[in-house]
């Protein structure tokens, strides 16, 4: 259900992703309930698929409610008799990162950037306290964050963009060889907010 609906949506198949999550979210509603981290992860993942169809109000709308329960999950207590035991619950934080990041893109791409920001920078502390300072979807939120700033606009927003690319870049040259896909793609959105700064002025 849930990995052959990311197949499909990476094929481009967005009609047969969102019916394979359909399928997967009443499977996981009959054996869970409706408040599981995993019915939260669900439910963001077909916000995205819908999101991507052009759908922008269906997708915000499935993609906050997952947020909401994977947020309830994260905040769950981790010790004590009211914790949860189950080891899904203590994996929700990466399942929320990705989500938030799911919505601060909708929210770019609707020129909502001021909006997107806090979400990525949400997303940004969740991974760095699971993964560390390095890894592939720390870059990729990264350039989530430098995307925003651009889109703000004015000087101090595009170093910012500037300063968010190159972090991305740095972590993409440990996990990527120089002739990936990606590191060509990270290299012209780096050089973006650079062309707009333009020249620097002499005796800076």
């Amino acid at each position: 259900g849930h990995a052959r609906s990311r197949s499909l949506h990476e094929l481009n198949r967005r009609d047969e992703a969102e019916q394979a999550i359909l399928e997967a979210l009443a499977i996981r509603q009959r054996l869970l309930g409706h408040d599981h981290p995993l019915i939260g992860a669900t439910l963001a993942m077909q916000g995205n698929i819908v999101f991507s169809r052009g759908d922008y109000e269906r997708g915000e709308s499935l993609l906050r409610e997952g947020i909401d329960i994977l947020r309830r999950a994260t905040n769950a207590p981790t010790h004590g008799p009211a914790a949860n035991s189950s080891p899904i619950t203590r994996r929700s934080s990466p399942h929320l990162a990705f989500a938030l990041r799911w919505l601060a893109n909708l929210l770019n791409d609707q020129r909502r950037p001021q909006e997107a920001e806090p979400l990525l920078l949400e997303a940004l502390a969740l991974l760095a306290a699971e993964h560390g300072e390095a890894h592939p979807a720390i870059a990729e939120t990264e350039s989530a964050l430098a995307w925003c700033c651009r889109r703000m606009g004015g000087r101090e927003r595009l170093e910012q963009a500037v300063l968010h690319f190159a972090n991305a870049l740095e972590i993409d040259r440990q996990f990527l060889a120089p002739d990936h896909p990606t590191m060509g793609y990270r290299l012209n959105s780096y050089a973006s907010p650079l062309e707009d700064l333009g020249p620097l002025e002499d005796g800076l």
